[in-house]
């Protein structure tokens, strides 16, 4: 059946003729004089039906709106408050850092996780890699090195790679020495090759290992040909040398100069020999944690404002679980500089904090990410609220006049319109308007 203004059945008739249709009614059943009062009633009615209507339809988007606000904001908190919680990979409470020692012989960093500890480390040597250079040569000379096919095995650590080149009557040494050199670089023998010039004007042949250390060594040794002969390429000017230090009084030694504790956890680089010890610690990334509770500040915040804000629209135990979540150690964030304001805001002293962090980790950790501490509680409530569909987090019923304001509305009218409109319900536990909806 269609609808007409207010909701009530046009019977076929436009909006307009409704009333008249009424009046007639009334005239041929009562024989009243005249149908102007009635029409005029009845006119009345459907207007300021229909004006409730669209009032309601409007105060139901904008619900909903806002309900849709706030359940992308507790998800929010959810992920603000999971970068907090101790058991989480990415935690930033897992952060470290190293603070930078007086030397800068000396720099280290740390992985998420890595012990909380301070490392006394004394450098007496750095490991380098082995370098040939090869004899000078005059660039524009008649080649050193004979015509015709030559070869040589390059040997690192045991594995020989077998590198061979042309050499054709009249090259000079310069072009022979970039043939061998291109040669040399694209054969994999983990040695790279080069042309230099010397002080004195001439052109050598230099080779370098790939990486440092003594597992690096390497022989050059002809095996078709003069190559490495003639051109000095087997030259060591250079020996291979391992890193040696002592860390925590224990000696050492490393291929590389990059050095390990922790399982791996923490790292040093050895820039230079040190002529004392440096001591170096693995210590909480105070800015990590910072950033991190400046996240979750804001994500409850925003949460926080839009429950007071929409008051009345939301379910009414809301706010009060968040304020509950946040105030169940409230003494043990405040020493912390973290202050939750009656529930409802949150507040930080960075100094304080910062101060907290370094000097009192573990009550910063538990306050923040031990057993019912603050990110646990909120990731908690923030999980359980963006996981349900929006319209469940509606309020209860509310009253027509407190939710129209001082829209005159007429009942009979509003719940003719729902009944035969078939509104679908927002809230689907309980009567959103007035059990209009």
């Amino acid at each position: 059946m269609a609808i007409g203004i207010g909701g009530f059945p046009n019977y076929g008739f436009p909006n307009y003729r409704f009333p008249n249709y009424i009046g007639s009614l009334f005239k041929a059943s009562f024989g009243v004089a005249s149908v102007a009062p009635v029409v005029d009633a009845v006119s009345a009615v459907a207007v300021d039906a229909q004006g409730s209507i669209d009032f309601a339809r409007r105060y139901q988007a904008e619900t909903f709106a806002a309900l849709t606000q706030i359940n992308g904001q507790a998800r929010d908190l959810s992920a603000a408050a999971r970068k907090l919680m101790s058991s989480a990979s990415a935690s930033a409470l897992q952060q470290r850092s190293v603070t930078p020692s007086h030397d800068p012989n000396v720099a280290g960093a740390a992985l998420s996780g890595a012990n909380r500890a301070s490392y006394t480390i004394r450098v007496s040597s750095l490991a380098q890699g082995q370098e040939n250079t090869g004899t000078g040569l005059e660039a524009s000379g008649a080649s050193a090195v004979s015509a015709g096919a030559n070869g040589f095995n390059i040997t690192v650590n045991g594995v020989s790679k077998y590198v061979s080149f042309a050499v054709t009557a009249g090259d000079t040494n310069q072009t022979v020495l970039n043939n061998m050199a291109s040669a040399i670089n694209g054969a994999g023998a983990g040695v790279t090759a080069s042309v230099v010039t010397n002080a004195d004007a001439t052109i050598a042949l230099k080779l370098v290992a790939a990486k440092t250390g003594t597992d690096s060594t390497f022989t050059v040794v002809d095996s078709t040909g003069d190559a490495a002969a003639k051109t000095g390429a087997a030259t060591v000017t250079k020996s291979a040398a391992n890193a040696s230090y002592t860390i925590n009084g224990t000696p050492g030694t490393a291929q590389t100069n990059a050095i390990q504790a922790d399982s791996g956890r923490v790292q040093f680089e050895l820039k230079g020999i040190t002529a004392s010890d440096v001591t170096l610690k693995v210590e909480p990334d105070s800015s990590s944690i910072a950033k991190a509770v400046a996240g979750l500040e804001t994500a409850f915040n925003k949460l926080a404002s839009s429950l007071g804000v929409y008051t009345g629209r939301v379910s009414s135990g809301l706010a009060p679980s968040l304020g509950q979540a946040a105030l169940r150690n409230r003494d043990e964030l405040k020493d912390i500089g973290i202050n939750v304001e009656d529930g409802s805001r949150i507040s930080v002293d960075y100094t304080k904090l910062n101060n907290s962090i370094k000097n009192s980790f573990d009550k910063v950790s538990s306050a923040l990410g031990g057993f019912r501490g603050l990110a646990g509680e909120l990731e908690s409530f923030g999980k359980r609220v963006s996981g349900s569909p929006p319209s469940r987090l509606a309020g209860p019923s509310l009253s027509v006049g407190a939710s129209f304001g001082s829209q005159t509305t007429n009942l009979g009218a509003l719940r003719a319109y729902n009944h035969r409109s078939q509104m679908t319900q927002l809230y689907g536990s309980g009567a959103f308007f007035s059990g209009l909806f």
